[in-house]
């Protein structure tokens, strides 16, 4: 199963900015499938496929691979762009959030043949926008984005309340999920995860299909949430990312533009 904004428990929204914020992560299930002008999401048990899937999924290992460094193949540029982004939106938004993963999602995206969009939506609905990250008992961040558990894990971990739908019903519980040491390793491990893995080999298939390559997560098995998918998709097509990106270029071409003006200086000042 995950963690995620949904997942977590004693915890309703107060305000309108929260409920609004919440219905976008994927706490209102019900209230996001109105929005969305469709029904309730179909149960696991519903997908095309599902009588297949082997009944122990859930206790399979291949979701809890090894992690190490992940590759930077980004451009320099690219991350002081975002870094530059997340700053001026604001760490602690949903904005800010998108825009600090996003050079990540875009090298992991890359590997995997999907959308970047998929991977930061569905790390938006696992954290709430990076608001609720699974802790440490230090009190540090996990960097946990994807909510995946530690079962077979023989690195750092950490205890958070979470929940499973079992039968179509929602069952709360405490579990324990991995502990990186940055983002990055986050994002390594979970590439290695999918690309490893034959369970997600279909959802990879779906290729830049946001739509498809979420469905394909949920039937594998990914996450109990019947509405996992249809959120996935939801965040994704939303304007948080669309401003997140557009801000990330504007600091860019700022970034360029100050780049190519102290060359130029520099170059007057050598003749």
């Amino acid at each position: 199963g995950s963690y995620g904004l949904d997942a977590m428990t004693g915890n309703h929204p107060d305000t309108p900015e929260q409920q609004a914020l919440d219905l976008i992560a994927g706490r209102d299930t019900a209230s996001l499938h109105a929005a969305l002008g469709g029904n309730a999401p179909r149960s696991a048990d519903a997908l095309p496929g599902a009588a297949d899937w082997p009944q122990d999924w859930a206790a399979a290992n291949d979701r809890w691979s090894g992690v190490g460094p992940a590759t930077d193949n980004g451009g320099a540029l690219d991350a002081a762009s975002a870094n530059a982004a997340a700053d001026q939106l604001g760490t602690h938004t949903p904005e800010g959030f998108v825009a600090s993963i996003w050079p990540h999602a875009e090298r992991a995206a890359r590997e995997l043949g999907v959308n970047p969009r998929a991977l930061v939506a569905q790390a938006a609905l696992e954290t709430g926008w990076g608001r609720r990250n699974i802790k440490r008992a230090n009190g540090g961040s996990s960097h946990n984005l994807f909510g995946i558990k530690a079962t077979g894990w023989k690195g750092e971990s950490a205890t958070a309340a979470t929940h499973e739908y079992v039968d179509g019903q929602r069952r709360n519980e405490t579990a324990s999920f991995r502990a990186y040491g940055s983002p990055a390793e986050s994002f390594g491990d979970y590439v290695r995860m999918l690309k490893n893995s034959p369970r997600y080999q279909a959802a990879l298939k779906a290729g830049t299909d946001v739509r498809g390559f979420a469905q394909g997560l949920q039937r594998a098995g990914y996450a109990t949430d019947p509405g996992y998918a249809a959120k996935i998709a939801a965040i994704a097509a939303g304007p948080t990312i669309d401003r997140a990106v557009a801000a990330i270029g504007q600091a860019g071409a700022r970034l360029g533009q100050s780049f190519a003006n102290a060359t130029g200086l520099s170059g007057l000042v050598r003749r």
